[in-house]
């Protein structure tokens, strides 16, 4: 019987994150986003379905472009006549695993609309309500589980980043995917769990990169755990098939540019706009990153050539204003990805921004009243994910005893936080590593309750820390 109330209840957090999701897509299908994401993944995907490889037309590019100024909405890839020239180049830059999951959706629905994957990361990010539930679990307890399954359905900056026409919408199922495998490998110690686990996190390395980093940090914590001796195997399994899997694109990628690498860095494309960024008073007289190539036509986009010509710019800054740029582009990135979060809650908030209405002799106060829907959802967005992240660092400390297994839930987490606040990233970058943060908070909650409620020593707060 409790099994079963257990299950309508996660059937339920299921339910209401589907409709969640839904809403916001059926509202939002057609906001204008960046046009160069969804048109690349969805280009490539149909050059690829015609035989012609993944690549993408120049000339297709500039005209989505211009479509996408005038409409001022976002352009399906149908609505678009191709243009008479034709110059392929290859993708690069990026990983390949998203375009090919977008070639399936338009080779399955046999239709080249975005929207039906967009429908698919939709229903992939309700499903993982069911993991967040299973780590919960696992780690802690049933009711730790169900509050993490309730908190990610109705987290609504997942939801947001889930209806986006880009790979990160999908991130977050295979980042929970892969970690819940993981967990199951841990308790069970069969090497198949860990090919399992492996196979997760080369399909998320496929999508974006930042997976590529898990098996290391796991292979760590099976040394804390284990001992080097028996964290050999696995660790050692789950590393080769990192670098197995990786071996037919760095082909790929060598017959094209005759260079070893799966995927070119862009660190310092990234870096180049963290310093853009945050330079308010212009003091170092850099372009905007995308008007920099444009700057430099002979430079290929995503390339060896174009990362140099980043760095050319970026490093000087870096050696000669080293406090500048700690202060005011990591420890302002830093911020924002953790305790004064830059929220995808203003996704849902139209223009003014409170800068601009201020700007023009208004009042924080002024704008509460002129603009409510705003205030709200910017100032209401910034705090709960600082609350949010305050609770879960108190669930770690809560979760001290069992610091060897937690482990596994911040560590991912602070590899996402560390990476974008050196390279400048938006929130839906980091958002994929944060969702482990979710179980932490909620185990606080739970704990904090318990305790609240005088639960007797060893009750359910103190078992939910040692299970």
């Amino acid at each position: 019987m409790k099994k079963f109330h257990e299950r309508r209840i996660l059937l339920a957090a299921f339910g209401a994150a589907l409709i969640l999701r839904g809403l916001i897509l059926q509202n939002y299908r057609w906001e204008q986003h960046r046009p160069s994401e969804p048109f690349f993944f969805a280009e490539a995907a149909k050059n690829f379905l015609a035989g012609k490889g993944l690549s993408w037309n120049r000339h297709y590019r500039e005209k989505v472009y211009a479509l996408h100024e005038r409409s001022h909405r976002f352009m399906e890839l149908d609505e678009i006549t191709p243009p008479d020239q034709e110059e392929l180049e290859p993708w690069r830059g990026r990983a390949p695993g998203f375009a090919l999951l977008t070639a399936s959706v338009f080779w399955i629905t046999g239709s080249i609309k975005f929207f039906y994957v967009r429908v698919l990361a939709v229903l992939l990010d309700s499903l993982a309500v069911l993991l967040m539930f299973g780590i919960g679990r696992r780690l802690f307890n049933e009711r730790v589980g169900l509050v993490s399954a309730w908190a990610y359905a109705l987290w609504v900056p997942n939801a947001i980043v889930a209806h986006l026409p880009n790979h990160d919408a999908v991130m977050s199922f295979f980042v929970l995917l892969a970690l819940f495998l993981f967990l199951k490998a841990l308790d069970t110690q069969r090497l198949s769990d860990y090919a399992a686990a492996s196979v997760a996190v080369i399909a998320g390395m496929y999508i974006r990169q930042e997976p590529i980093l898990f098996p290391f940090l796991w292979t760590a914590g099976l040394v804390l755990i284990k001992g080097a001796g028996r964290a050999l195997r696995p660790g050692l399994l789950m590393i080769g098939l990192l670098f197995a899997s990786m071996l037919p694109w760095m082909c790929r990628n060598y017959k094209m540019d005759h260079r070893w690498y799966f995927l070119m860095p862009e660190a310092w494309m990234t870096i180049y706009t963290g310093i853009w960024t945050f330079d308010d008073a212009r003091r170092f007289n850099l372009d905007n990153p995308e008007d920099f190539l444009v700057a430099n036509p002979h430079v290929t986009r995503r390339s060896p050539q174009s990362e140099a010509l980043y760095r050319s710019k970026a490093l000087p800054v870096i050696l000669e204003e080293p406090l500048w740029f700690m202060k005011n582009v990591f420890i302002r990135q830093l911020l924002r990805n953790t305790i004064y979060s830059k929220t995808n809650w203003t996704f849902l908030a139209e223009e003014p921004w409170l800068v601009e209405y201020k700007a023009k002799g208004g009042t924080t106060l002024g704008y509460l009243k002129d603009h409510p829907a705003q205030f709200f959802c910017r100032f209401f967005g910034k705090g709960s994910e600082s609350l949010f992240f305050i609770l879960a660092l108190g669930g770690i400390w809560l979760a001290r005893r069992n610091w060897r297994k937690v482990y596994f839930l911040w560590s991912i987490p602070l590899c996402y936080i560390g990476a974008y606040s050196i390279m400048h990233g938006g929130p839906s970058y980091v958002l994929p590593g944060k969702a482990p943060l979710l179980i932490l908070s909620s185990f606080c909650l739970v704990a904090c309750w318990d305790r609240l409620m005088a639960s007797p020593p060893g009750g359910a707060g103190r078992k939910a820390v040692r299970a």
